[in-house]
């Protein structure tokens, strides 16, 4: 198109495109940015933009120069910097380059003095009314965090490059109509709110579910990641349910796999296809006693794996259950592991399922945590074995006594951040409970989730309003 313009009668609209381009880059990837302008300043020379020379020049170092500044703030080599974005091309004399890189170098230590609490929103595609997270995952070797909203939309964000990208969830959904522009190619749209959304560690597939209050009905979909980092709607379809509906985290093992439990039915969906596989039915007890053979109503699942097949592990009622492989094989006998607490949505959160941090550190132990529904913080260690010797071990805080947890995760083995209003928790398992150890003032409106970004070793915070901010792990 730039090329297009340069040659035309009306050479102006190029100054428009640039204009154009300059927010839409702002989200893009350093490279692309680098590419765009570094073609502009190439086009100035040509003969029939002699007036607008100067001009396109100057738009073009302008837009380079806040992609660096945008880039410095992410920790990134300042050598990197300039090569990615002006040492491929021509365009630039030996000395602008030379000044480029000086002052990418001072930028990147000056951020390093001064970095805090930094701020940005996440939901810069949401259209009409206030944005509202409903649903967060995070995917732990990449870092990329996934945000679903009341209004049907997702977006990815990368802390590593700082980029914000939206997910095609158009235009294959039968029940929303188009609302919004046109943003990386991909019209927009607006459905039913985001309650579940998973992934597994390196974000190479990402699994939604939308879903209306008291819907006997959800909307499950599917994204494959492209192998240009952006992803592609793969599957989408209705799906039966009775209440509310949950999904697993994305398991990598012998392929993708996630489980979605629809209230009375866990079924095990293998690929970006979701192709149904195994399945395990279960009626909650009406009680709150529990034993082998009745079942808690599960809040939340997640899938292990296995030797041979998929394991799965149910949370409900105080209790965990642990299965070799999601399979109904009519057996109503079922070992149950108490836990001592039950993952719930903390009070005044925007988000739709209850939240839940994981670490595997073995093929036998697994670290959870998570929050009750009165604020409580507790984690719990499971050491599984092959007879009923399997070991439970839970801490917890002391019971909130004015503001409870809104957000957690786990660290590392026995360590786990809590977050509470104006404040971030470090948290250390003993014998007995969850210790603090340190904590953090933060000035942050309306947390919901949080996420570790080892590469910067910072923890990301989410806001109900789709801000995100970054603060030093201790």
């Amino acid at each position: 198109m730039a090329k297009l313009y340069a040659g035309s009668d009306s050479p102006e609209r190029l100054l428009d495109l640039v204009g154009q381009a300059d927010s839409y880059l702002t989200t893009a990837e350093a490279s692309l940015a680098g590419q765009f302008f570094n073609g502009i300043a190439e086009l100035a020379d040509n003969p029939n933009l002699t007036g607008l020379r100067d001009d396109l020049r100057d738009r073009a170092l302008l837009g380079i120069a806040s992609k660096m500044r945008q880039w410095a703030g992410e920790s990134i080599a300042p050598g990197r910097i300039v090569s990615v974005l002006m040492g491929q091309s021509s365009a630039w004399p030996p000395p602008i380059v030379s000044d480029a890189a000086f002052a990418a170098k001072c930028e990147s230590q000056r951020v390093t003095r001064t970095k805090a609490t930094g701020m940005i929103s996440v939901a810069p595609t949401i259209r009409g009314g206030n944005p509202v997270v409903t649903a967060t995952c995070w995917a732990p070797e990449t870092g990329e965090i996934f945000l679903g909203f009341a209004s049907g939309e997702i977006v990815c964000y990368r802390p590593s490059s700082g980029e914000v990208a939206p997910l095609p969830v158009g235009p294959f959904l039968g029940n929303v109509t188009i609302y919004g522009d046109a943003v990386s190619g991909t019209s927009l749209f607006r459905g039913d709110p985001i309650t579940c959304l998973a992934t597994n560690a390196k974000a190479q597939l990402v699994v939604a579910l939308s879903q209306k209050d008291d819907s006997k009905t959800a909307r499950l979909m599917s994204f494959a990641q492209r192998p240009n980092s952006g992803y592609v709607l793969r599957e989408s379809r209705s799906i039966p349910v009775s209440g509310r509906a949950w999904l697993s985290s994305v398991l990598t093992h012998k392929g993708h796999h996630v489980a979605v439990s629809t209230g009375e039915v866990v079924q095990l969906l293998s690929g970006a296809a979701l192709v149904p596989m195994d399945h395990m039915a279960f009626h909650a007890a009406p009680s709150d006693v529990y034993t082998e053979f009745s079942y808690p109503p599960y809040v939340v699942g997640l899938l292990l794996p296995r030797l041979m097949e998929i394991g799965a592990l149910l949370l409900g009622g105080g209790f965990a259950w642990p299965l070799n492989k999601l399979q109904d094989d009519g057996s109503r006998a079922h070992r149950i592991l108490r836990l001592g607490w039950t993952p719930g949505i903390p009070e005044g959160s925007s988000l739709q399922n209850p939240p839940l941090s994981m670490l595997q550190t073995s093929d036998s132990d697994l670290e959870l945590a998570g929050i009750t529904k009165e604020g409580c913080l507790y984690w719990s260690r499971i050491r599984f074995a092959e007879t009923d010797k399997t070991e439970v071990h839970t801490d917890c805080t002391q019971w909130p006594h004015h503001e409870g947890y809104l957000a957690m995760s786990i660290i590392k083995s026995g360590v786990v951040v809590g977050v509470k209003k104006g404040r971030v928790e470090w948290l250390r398992s003993t014998s007995e409970k969850l210790a603090v150890k340190s904590e953090t003032k933060i000035d942050f409106p309306s947390p919901v989730s949080c996420y570790p970004h080892y590469p910067t070793n910072e923890l990301v915070l989410i806001s109900s309003e789709g801000t995100v901010a970054r603060i030093p792990m201790h």
